[in-house]
């Protein structure tokens, strides 16, 4: 399973636009790994995670190229991981995209089809390609470019949006992608230590927060973390040769790349950085 990271930040970026505090200046100054775009990543050269404002970007600079991939996974209809108004900027004739998201978070995408079907009876061509919209449940595994894909309930903002972290499956190897959440909610821990029957290969965890000053409960810090993937150990859930990431970094953690990276190391956790390549 090869995992490349687009973008690791929330969505403030790191620098954020105006924020003059410790960890943006560092960011101005240094560069590097402490620059983060917003939140995107490649399974396996198939599967997207994610389509934030920084898309584009992605395109430009790190060498994505999404006429490539057809299939989509987003978490939550938030604009650094679903810019739903980039969806109809491709010629007709090309391959049709595919999007997975949950009921709450498919809103926009689904006013995308209706408009196209609306244009349909009127007997006009339509000017774009329309999205396809695919919706995801809770619990219910689904298949996606030869990945199986099972949705979990995220804490993140209230029900209605109902944002979902994932257990993906290629064949071989389980990866849990774990953005945007804060530490997960019961429902997901039981499916994930009483029902669910595999063993996680590698995490990726939100590590959005400093570790006192947690503003949200809706995004996680090191230290939570850390109690994520203890209880996962504990149920026999992670195996000992796992790989294991934070990212959805922001400068809420109050630490640049490098002391974060010190921290998380004693933990057996590394800190994924923009373009950072992945063997799961």
């Amino acid at each position: 399973m090869k995992l490349h990271f687009y973008g690791t930040s929330g969505g403030g970026a790191q620098p954020e636009l105006y924020c003059s505090c410790r960890i943006c200046n560092y960011a101005r100054e240094h560069r590097g790994p402490d620059m983060r775009s917003r939140s995107q990543a490649l399974l396996n050269d198939a599967l997207l995670i994610e389509f934030p404002v920084d898309t584009m970007m992605h395109c430009f600079y790190g060498g994505l190229d999404v006429r490539k991939y057809h299939h989509v996974l987003i978490t939550h209809d938030h604009y650094d991981h679903f810019l739903h108004q980039e969806l109809v900027d491709r010629p007709i004739g090309a391959t049709p995209h595919h999007y997975y998201t949950t009921w709450g978070s498919g809103t926009k995408i689904r006013e995308k089809e209706e408009a196209g079907k609306k244009l349909d009876q009127t007997g006009h061509p339509r000017p774009r390609m329309f999205p396809v919209w695919h919706e995801v449940k809770y619990f219910e595994p689904i298949e996606i470019v030869g990945h199986t894909v099972i949705p979990l309930v995220a804490r993140h903002v209230g029900p209605e949006l109902q944002a979902a972290i994932y257990i993906i499956n290629d064949g071989e190897k389980n990866l849990l992608w774990g953005t945007d959440t804060g530490y997960f909610p019961d429902e997901t821990w039981d499916y994930i230590e009483n029902k669910w029957d595999g063993v996680l290969d590698g995490v990726v965890l939100d590590c959005t927060l400093h570790a006192v000053e947690r503003i949200t409960p809706s995004h996680m810090c090191l230290p939570q973390c850390v109690e994520v993937i203890e209880r996962l150990e504990k149920a026999g859930k992670l195996k000992a040769d796992a790989v294991k990431y934070v990212t959805h970094i922001s400068h809420l953690t109050d630490m640049t790349h490098d002391e974060l990276s010190a921290e998380a190391a004693k933990h057996g956790i590394k800190v994924a950085y923009d373009g950072l390549d992945v063997e799961i």
